[in-house]
């Protein structure tokens, strides 16, 4: 019987070891899975050509599409709210832009090992403006929505067993065309580029 006792109690332990062993395996990197979702919370400083700045903050939401032992790939997409305004108004002229939105859907890729991840992005982005023309007699408003493209780096790093903390640098580009009047007759095309650090926090399910 004692002897009985005794295998059933070993082999208690060693099963415990083992899956204590393989939580510990399966504990942050599990989160990491093709197919797992993430979503957070973005802020962050941008400015325009060195014109005019301001805050960002919104919203991100990712999938992991790809990974191998080096490498993890995902399709990240975010919705931030913009508070950058500039004046350009002069005597007798009256001129002003303001980006509301600006949103994304891109590529990520980083580096799948280690506390700091080294990462790269690019893809489509999405800009909402709205801009004020005109002397002090007559003032014409207008708002556009426009696609445009945008690129990054940056690093992340593991924040507890869930969450991931991110610090990158992103450039947006972007063209169009603002409509002041009645088919266009009053029309003022624009051509920029908005440089942003942006910080993140997102939880791993």
């Amino acid at each position: 019987m004692r002897t009985i006792l005794a295998t059933i109690a070993m082999a208690a332990v060693a099963a415990s070891t083992a899956t204590a062993e393989g939580l510990k395996e399966a504990g942050p990197a599990d989160h990491k899975r093709v197919g797992n979702f993430y979503a957070g919370v973005v802020s962050g400083y941008a400015w325009v050509d060195g014109e005019t700045s301001g805050a960002l903050l919104g919203g991100k939401l990712g999938i992991i599409a790809s990974r191998s032992s080096n490498h993890i790939l995902a399709i990240e997409g975010d919705v931030l709210a913009s508070w950058i305004e500039g004046d350009y108004s002069r005597p007798g002229f009256i001129a002003s832009a303001e980006i509301d939105l600006l949103s994304s859907l891109q590529l990520k890729l980083s580096t799948s090992a280690g506390q700091f991840r080294p990462y790269i992005s690019g893809g489509l982005a999405w800009i909402r403006l709205e801009a004020r023309s005109g002397s002090s007699d007559k003032i014409f408003s207008a708002s556009t929505n426009d696609f445009g493209w945008t690129i990054g780096a940056g690093a992340e790093f593991d924040v507890g067993e869930s969450a991931i903390g991110s610090l990158g640098y992103r450039y947006y580009d972007f063209n169009g065309e603002f409509d002041f009047g009645v088919n266009g007759a009053r029309s003022s095309k624009y051509d920029f580029g908005a440089h942003a650090i942006e910080a993140s926090i997102s939880y791993r399910f």
